[in-house]
């Protein structure tokens, strides 16, 4: 993560750092070669892992990004990784540099079967990796080799006439036969530029029942976390952009849970991208077109959090040109409907119309969501700033959007012409301004109350790089100044601002309030509410540029310094430590769930539902626990257990006490305690669902433990 400008690489580079097996084999000087190869598992792509001896057995068969997807998927599997990694993990490795020593010479196979850069394929039996590029680059963190082969098509992906999700179809995501024609024609279809192949065509195409399937798990799954299609009123089949449609799709397929889907939803994913910027080069007016912007903002989101390291970067950069396509947008469509509404107007074509327009006004949501997102989860500044959105329309309640009909959309309103909304401002400012004269609204919506904890995460987050830089700053001073003592008290008082912010937002806002079972919106952002709230209340616990540390992001010396720095909180303010470690076990215990002694391995993370925000969350809350475990004496350790055990009253047969145990329960070696920490992580990070950067941070905290 960037704590400046000047950093190298972010959470989400550290999310691809955690490659694939056969990218950080190359770390290596040999490959297993005693795995024997089978098969993938037949038909609908469910397999049984409890058995570990046949997931160890078959692993090779297996494609990684398919293990969260398995009904019964037991992450000790990972254990066995190291069989077929062969993955000399030195501490050298962690910091930025040239080759390592002895290892150009040797050449290994890309994802795809084929070789990066010339040279013939060699046959290795080991793990295939997960839809991700191989590159000699791969040795160096968070380095990705642009001149990489990009990912490989996968088989189709067919579903079972008995599947469930085939009766899950919503019929305003029905693609009719002149669409689907249409659209398989162009995947079909290969493009050039100056004789480059820019898009290959795609060797098959899903039926239309698959397809539709695709497209209404976009709408089940994904929509409630950014609610722009106006779902009564929309036709799929209507003259959408193909590369809105195929994005759509994409997505969709992320989430459809079955063999090669993510495969395919990455590779939809990148054409869709080219598609959009050909099309812009061709038609510039595209630019002021909200399903350009629309287009743009999904394919950002899903190119940062699909786990391929080459989708990242490429989206990465996107995200400026998004925030810069929604300024002008704004721009272009000043006018509203009640400015342009007639009296005469039918109540179908006023709904339709205002249907259209607040449709717009949740897309300049959704792009600050995404641009605030990126920056509070990856340590980064956003683009957009407060002043720029603060007259904007909050989102209306969930009942205006979702009204099935006009007359019912009428009904709702009752004398009202338009729902009622009120300004960003009033909703945010008695939250960031300490001395606001205003209290905070009582009656919200879910996703008005998430963008205000997301502004405050903002905030968080410019605090907390700003202390980074004053506590190093002291520490390298050697007589430290009357200027930087004032500083740092400056600093702590503008934490107990931010803490008091969190406080008033939760006794406000607290999920239950705004949970409504009956809403799908309202229930997403309930739940990632509490984990962008818990990671607010982490990052003001410990800066996340020294967990990156802990783990290894600048080399052995950065271990050192981070510990050190962990060491020193804990002697000094072990009233703050102690309450850290308990916040911190109080909140994962959502996500461990369940009940008897160990982590219920063969079960979903209830995570999945608020990923992104609970995969960073529950990455940085490890390696948190981490960081104290290994920096802790054994009577620290010993105060940390007893003081969690007496807060908490934990269960011992409850999951997390596992965790609680293996960090401060023992006095074996310090290290030996820290690595099963950041095992425990990596089990439930890897059954989280859909994005598969979760899977990403999984194999990092995987790796780090081996150590």
């Amino acid at each position: 993560m960037h704590s400046g400008p000047g950093n190298v690489a972010g959470i989400a580079e550290a999310v691809h750092f955690a490659s694939t097996p056969s990218q950080s084999s190359a770390q290596g000087s040999s490959v297993t070669t005693n795995a024997p190869l089978t098969g993938p598992p037949e038909s609908d792509g469910h397999f049984d892992f409890n058995d570990i001896d046949q997931a160890v057995g078959s692993w090779s068969g297996h494609n990684l990004f398919d293990l969260p997807f398995l009904e019964q998927f037991n992450p000790d599997v990972l254990s066995s990784w190291d069989d077929y990694l062969a993955f000399e993990f030195a501490p050298s490795h962690f910091s930025i540099g040239g080759p390592v020593p002895g290892h150009d010479k040797e050449r290994r196979p890309s994802p795809t079967g084929q070789e990066d850069s010339g040279g013939a394929s060699v046959n290795i039996s080991r793990a295939p990796s997960p839809p991700n590029e191989a590159s000699h680059e791969d040795r160096v963190p968070f380095a990705w080799s642009p001149s990489a082969r990009r990912i490989a098509e996968p088989e189709e992906v067919r579903l079972d006439p008995q599947d469930p999700l085939l009766k899950t179809v919503d019929h305003h995501f029905r693609l009719n036969d002149a669409t689907y024609e249409r659209l398989k024609s162009s995947l079909l279809e290969e493009l050039r530029v100056e004789g480059h192949l820019v898009l290959a065509p795609l060797r098959s195409f899903p039926s239309p029942d698959v397809v539709d399937v695709f497209a209404s798990r976009f709408a089940k799954r994904f929509l409630p976390q950014a609610p722009i299609i106006h779902v009564p009123t929309f036709d799929i089949n209507a003259e959408l952009p193909q590369y809105l449609l195929v994005i759509i799709i994409s997505i969709g397929a992320t989430y459809c849970r079955r063999r090669n889907a993510r495969r395919l939803a990455i590779v939809l994913q990148d054409w869709a991208r080219c598609r959009l910027q050909l099309s812009i080069e061709a038609d510039n007016a595209l630019l002021r077109s909200p399903h350009t912007v629309y287009a743009a903002a999904l394919i950002c989101y899903a190119g940062i959090w699909c786990g391929n390291k080459r989708a990242y970067e490429l989206a990465e950069a996107m995200r400026g040109s998004v925030v810069t396509w929604l300024r002008r947008l704004i721009g272009h469509h000043g006018q509203t409907i009640t400015d342009a509404r007639n009296e005469n107007d039918e109540l179908v074509d006023v709904w339709h119309a205002w249907a259209r327009e607040d449709s717009l006004k949740r897309l300049q949501w959704m792009v600050f969501m995404l641009d605030f997102q990126y920056a509070s989860l990856h340590n980064m500044p956003a683009m957009m700033s407060l002043t720029e959105v603060q007259a904007w329309d909050c989102p209306c309640d969930c009942e205006y959007w979702e009204a099935a009909s006009a007359k019912q959309w009428k009904t709702l309103l009752g004398r009202a012409n338009m729902p009622p909304t009120r300004e960003f401002t009033l909703a945010v400012a008695p939250f960031v301004f300490a001395d606001c004269p205003f209290s905070p609204l009582r009656s919200t919506n879910g996703w008005t109350a998430f963008l205000v904890l997301l502004t405050i995460a903002i905030q968080v987050q410019q605090e907390m790089s700003r202390a980074h830089f004053l506590q190093h700053l002291s520490i390298m001073a050697s007589d430290e100044s009357q200027e930087i003592e004032t500083a740092i008290v400056e600093d702590q008082q503008r934490h107990s601002r931010l803490y008091n912010a969190l406080n008033l937002w939760r006794r406000y806002y607290s999920q239950e309030s705004l949970l409504h079972a009956d809403r799908p919106a309202s229930s997403f952002f309930a739940v990632a509410s509490q984990d962008l709230y818990d990671l607010c209340r982490l990052q003001l616990r410990a800066s996340i540029s020294d967990l990156q540390d802990i783990l290894g992001k600048n080399g052995l010396a950065g271990v050192q310094r981070a510990r050190a720095l962990f060491s020193r909180w804990l002697t000094r303010d072990q009233m703050s430590s102690h309450e850290a470690v308990c916040e911190t076990i109080t909140a994962l215990t959502r996500h461990y769930g369940g009940s008897g002694n160990g982590i219920e391995r063969t079960k979903r993370s209830s995570g999945s539902a608020s990923a992104p925000y609970s995969s960073i969350y529950v990455f940085l809350a490890h390696a948190f626990l981490y960081a104290c475990s290994s920096a802790a004496s054994t009577e620290q350790r010993a105060n940390i257990f007893g003081h969690v055990m007496s807060e908490t009253q934990i269960d011992n047969d409850a999951p997390i006490f596992e965790l609680l145990a293996a960090a401060f329960g023992s006095t074996s070696e310090t290290g030996a305690i820290g690595k099963a920490v950041l095992r425990l992580g990596a089990q439930l990070l890897a059954r989280f669902d859909h994005w598969a950067c979760s899977l990403n941070l999984a194999l990092l905290l995987h790796w780090r433990s081996k150590l």
